[in-house]
């Protein structure tokens, strides 16, 4: 069930790349997700975490947890070294582009820390998964490590196999149906978007 549509768009003409990318996005968990019971989704969340703001592309809640769709907006070849760190060449030069693996997980984890704060006892939120899924343009090569292609890193038309994937793997590790029922998550995502700041 889809639980937050993106935000109207107020960006800028510099911006509208990038809005293209996120209605791409949004069109294809709207196409996967409208009517399944077991996954809802957020798109376009904005909340306070602290004094940060936790940007969350596009979140999906299941009975297991959060997989945290990220959007990386990349141009060029990019390259992943065997430690992890993501490379890009800038005039013949290899240069450190930062993890958005890393950041992903930072914005899943600023946003748990604000349902933290919130749920009380903590016990079932303890329990509960983090994914992130960073989604990387069609057209963008990636050279792998030498460990090969990352669980975390996906072209947008994988997503729903990857989330399905994980999915199954958590149901065949679990006793029961998890932790999160579908009115909890209801309620989370209720309380996720009063919490939302519209970008202005």
């Amino acid at each position: 069930m889809i639980l937050k549509e993106l935000d109207p768009f107020r960006g800028s003409e510099a911006d509208v790349a990038a809005r293209l990318q996120a209605d791409r996005m949004a069109y294809f968990l709207r196409r996967h997700y409208r009517r399944n019971s077991e996954v809802d989704v957020l798109n376009d969340l904005r909340i306070p975490s602290g004094d940060a703001l936790a940007d969350l592309d596009h979140l999906l809640l299941h009975p297991f947890g959060f997989v945290l769709v990220a959007r990386e907006p990349l141009s060029g070849a990019i390259r992943i070294d065997g430690e992890g760190r993501w490379q890009r060449w800038q005039k013949g030069v290899l240069v450190d582009a930062g993890s958005p693996i890393t950041r992903a997980y930072v914005q899943l984890l600023m946003m748990k820390s604000t349902l933290d704060q919130r749920q009380q006892p903590r016990s079932d939120l303890d329990r509960l998964e983090l994914d992130v899924l960073v989604v990387v343009p069609d057209e963008v090569p990636i050279q792998w490590p030498p460990t090969g292609v990352m669980v975390e890193v996906c072209r947008r038309e994988e997503v729903a196999d990857r989330v399905g994937r994980r999915l199954q793997h958590l149901r065949d590790m679990s006793t029961g149906p998890g932790p999160l029922s579908a009115p909890q998550r209801r309620a989370i995502g209720e309380f996720l978007c009063g919490l939302h700041r519209p970008q202005r």
